[in-house]
Parts: C-alpha cells; structure tokens; sequence
C-alpha cells in the first residue's frame, strides 16, 4: 500500500520542528536541555514533550544515550525536517523521504 508522505511533511508540528533545530545545534542534551532552548514565547515545549520526542528519535535510531545525555548520530543528521512517528511501529525522515520500523526489542 503506497501513501504519499508529502502531506505528512506539511503537517509535522512547530514543536516538532524547533526541537529538531536544537538537537542539530547541540552536541549532548537531555529533556530540560531540549525543553529550554527550543521553547519560545509564543510555542513553550514542556520537558515532557522533550522527553518523548527524544525517545521516540532514540527508538529510530537518530539518537544514541550517553549516561543521563543523549546525541544525534552524525548519519542520522538527515536535514532540516523533523522525523515523523508513523502510529506505534514506525517513522518517516522528510528529508530522505525514507519510512522505517523500531525495533521488536525497543518499549
């Protein structure tokens, strides 16, 4: 079954978008980190919010943990789009526009 993810790009958050530019910028970070540099006045991201988006990029591969800190994987450096969670079983990179599944053995 073929879907056209370029609707999905349209529609990717600015929450979504403002936390990828940061995670591009920043060597090592974790939620509170993430949740600060990407709020702004008008878009506050919660550190919550920062603690799923991450471990959902995790669960794709973007991320890799180091201790209490995580860090985006040079490969996984895709571009300016945001990755989508598509439902419970997998993403799509806008960039590359590739779709993948997480892996059986990730929560």
């Amino acid at each position: 079954m073929a879907k056209d993810f370029s609707v999905i790009g349209k529609n990717s958050t600015k929450k979504q978008q403002q936390m990828w530019r940061a995670i591009k910028i920043f060597r090592r970070f974790n939620a509170l980190d993430l949740a600060i540099s990407s709020s702004q006045p008008n878009s506050l991201i919660t550190q919550g919010t920062a603690k799923r988006y991450m471990n959902f990029l995790a669960k794709a591969g973007y991320l890799k943990k180091q201790g209490t800190s995580y860090r985006l994987l040079p490969t996984h450096n895709t571009g300016k789009l945001p990755p989508l969670k598509i439902g419970k079983i997998g993403w799509y990179d806008q960039n590359i526009r590739r779709t993948g599944k997480f892996d059986n053995d990730e929560k």
